[in-house]
């Protein structure tokens, strides 16, 4: 027989708790944590070895939010939807402003691969974007911060 805890509740109602259901409580809370951390809502940094398998090979120059968006200026748009960027990798030419859009209903964070970060953006939550401009040729290699499964390159033509 199941041990019991009680209870007193005012009114002198009395609440019967069983040591079984209070275990499988704790259990349930246990394997909600374990899930949170396993899908990425615990923020994580990427090892050098990971930056290196993106294949970031040259820095760039980047303009950051207040980017202008000027009719001469090329832009290229890149979709954040379930856990993926869409293109994966974008060819563009140099002066070409990238703008990723969050589509997925959790939030974002796009960092390029170098080390400190050449660019990297706020959180992006559902709706929002992030925007850069690429003035120096090369391949730059990024990824979600908060999910680093998450990656993609941009490769800037001169």
């Amino acid at each position: 027989m199941a041990s019991r805890s009680y209870c007193k509740l005012k009114y002198f109602t009395t609440l019967y708790i069983t040591t079984d259901a209070m275990k499988k409580t704790l259990q349930y809370l246990s394997v909600s944590l374990i899930f949170l951390f396993v899908t990425g809502c615990a923020q994580q940094v990427p090892t050098q070895q990971q930056a290196a398998q993106t294949g970031n090979t040259a820095p760039a120059t980047v303009t950051g939010e207040n980017a202008s968006n000027s009719p001469q200026q090329n832009q290229k748009t890149i979709s954040i939807l379930n856990y993926v960027f869409d293109p994966a990798t974008v060819t563009i030419k140099t002066g070409t402003t990238v703008t990723w859009v969050n589509n997925d209903p959790i939030s974002h964070k796009i960092v390029s691969v170098t080390n400190p970060p050449v660019f990297s953006s706020d959180n992006i939550s559902q709706g929002g974007s992030y925007s850069f401009t690429f003035t120096t040729a090369g391949t730059f290699g990024y990824f979600c911060q908060i999910h680093p499964m998450m990656k993609g390159s941009i490769v800037v033509t001169p």
